[in-house]
């Protein structure tokens, strides 16, 4: 009994120590066909990457047309500045040839002006010379006249050149002498001396009036033409009887002309 006691404790022993061993040669033997699933499902999986692959390729194809619209964007709006430049450079010109015809136009009209402006002074000299012309003619007249030797009541020749007209007279009607007084007695009290001047526009004459030696009264006159008439006059009282000078005197004092008059008692 002891025998088999130890024999069967020594066969439990043996496996018992055999047992790791076996397992780890074959720990599941029973386990041969997984690999094989492995590997199918290896397949399957492959496959299945595959597909993914294949489905995934026009997703990127689509993200590349994306892109490519993405980028594209930029191009667009590219043209459309481009256009809008142009545009904007066909509105300059539009704008530059129509200024550049305007002023053109400003230029032909300025130029047209200056000419029509040249012909109407041209015109205008050739009247004022004209005009020019007669007044010469008209003065030469008048100093012809007035250098003729007049003999005043004080014996005096009288000449001058800018003096056509001067004398006493006892009205004056529409800046026109009414008569002629180389005498006056005191049943008149007032007497006008008329003058007429020529070639002294714009300067200063004077009337001085002269009784006995001495300047009773000055009248002066602003010339304002080519012909000017002006009159000044005297009222006198009966005692004042005598001899009376009228001289015209210019702005620097010098005689122009001069004449007189006798202021006599009334005739009884």
């Amino acid at each position: 009994m002891y025998r088999v006691s130890a024999f069967i404790l020594g066969v439990f022993v043996c496996l018992w120590v055999m047992t790791p061993v076996l397992a780890q040669k074959d720990p599941k033997p029973y386990d041969d066909s997984k690999p094989k699933k492995s590997s199918a499902k290896s397949d399957t999986s492959k496959t299945k990457e595959e597909s993914k692959a294949r489905d995934a390729k026009p997703d990127t194809t689509k993200a590349k047309e994306k892109s490519k619209a993405r980028d594209a964007k930029p191009d667009t709006t590219k043209t459309k500045e481009k256009s809008k430049t142009k545009d904007a450079g066909k509105k300059k010109s539009k704008t530059e040839s129509t200024a550049k015809e305007s002023a053109d136009k400003k230029s032909k009209a300025a130029t047209t002006k200056k000419k029509e402006a040249k012909a109407e002074e041209s015109q205008t000299a050739e009247k004022k010379a004209k005009d020019g012309e007669t007044k010469r003619a008209a003065l030469k007249t008048a100093d012809t006249e007035n250098a003729k030797v007049k003999t005043s009541r004080a014996g005096q020749p009288i000449v001058s050149n800018h003096i056509a007209r001067a004398l006493f007279t006892n009205a004056v009607v529409e800046r026109e002498p009414a008569d002629t007084v180389d005498s006056l007695t005191t049943d008149f009290d007032k007497i006008y001396f008329f003058t007429e001047i020529v070639g002294m526009q714009g300067k200063q004459v004077t009337h001085q009036w002269i009784y006995d030696g001495q300047v009773v009264v000055e009248v002066p006159f602003h010339v304002g033409g080519p012909r000017w008439r002006v009159y000044s006059s005297k009222k006198l009282l009966p005692s004042w009887v005598g001899r009376w000078t009228v001289a015209v005197i210019d702005e620097t004092g010098k005689k122009l002309h001069e004449d007189s008059f006798a202021y006599v008692g009334a005739a009884q």
